[in-house]
């Protein structure tokens, strides 16, 4: 009986330590799938790292965008300065408008806008306005060039002022300088406008000529059709001035 009872102890003492041994095993056995997968997560997330994306084939390459063709009108020159008074206020100046519709002949007044007129004068004889457009007609109301960049948006690389006459009047042939909304009153550069009919726009632009012959074409222009959207001002045609010429008296 004593010896079976001394040998109790070591047989339960040798299954509670293999029954050790088996739950650590167990336990590491159990934790080993997870850690492999971890393993190749990595590697899988390695791969993606350094990996290259696939060339695009032909069929699914994109095609760049088509970059719009630069208006035949910017070949222009640009100025750091107004230019410097070239004209005798004395004499009288006429400038003829050569266009694809015919010609507009234009008396300047030089006397009493001698700073408008010699910018016009000006940029007539350095060619600035051969090959513009018209590019805003409004039928009732005036035809608007003298953008080297046919959009609205252009000029010659200045801008200049000269008070507008007090007794200013929009009346059809009248010729005066555009300028920006937000520019003061009298401020020019190269873009003009023609009235087409009698406006009673505020004296903010300088009037600075008036037509003597052509108004027949300003009528061809202003009428003829324009694109749909925004105010219609933009003509499918555009009218293009060949020539600008400018004679003195």
């Amino acid at each position: 009986m004593y010896k079976h009872k001394k040998k109790t102890p070591l047989i339960v003492s040798f299954c509670l330590l293999g029954g050790a041994l088996v739950l650590l095993s167990g336990c590491s056995w159990e934790n080993e799938p997870a850690a492999k997968e971890k393993e190749s997560n990595a590697l899988a997330l390695d791969k993606l790292k350094t990996e290259t994306p696939p060339q695009e084939t032909p069929a699914t390459a994109k095609k760049p965008a088509p970059q719009p063709k630069a208006p035949p009108t910017m070949n222009k020159p640009q100025y750091p300065t107004p230019p410097a008074m070239q004209i005798d206020a004395s004499k009288t100046y006429t400038a003829t408008l050569d266009t694809d519709k015919g010609k507009i002949v234009v008396a300047l007044n030089a006397k009493d806008t001698p700073k408008t007129a010699n910018n016009f004068i000006f940029l007539a004889r350095e060619k600035f306005y051969d090959g513009t457009i018209f590019h805003r007609t409004i039928p009732g109301f005036m035809i608007q060039g003298g953008d080297p960049m046919g959009t609205g948006m252009g000029g010659p690389g200045y801008t200049d002022r000269e008070t507008p006459l007090s007794d200013t009047a929009y009346s059809k042939g009248v010729i005066a300088m555009a300028k920006k909304g937000n520019e003061p009153a009298g401020t020019f550069g190269s873009q003009f406008f023609i009235m087409h009919s009698d406006y009673p726009l505020p004296a903010d632009y300088v009037t600075f000529g008036q037509v003597t012959e052509g108004l027949e074409v300003i009528d061809a222009i202003a009428t003829a059709p324009t694109e749909s959207g925004g105010e219609g001002s933009k003509p499918v045609t555009p009218v293009v001035v060949k020539t600008v010429t400018i004679e003195e008296k």
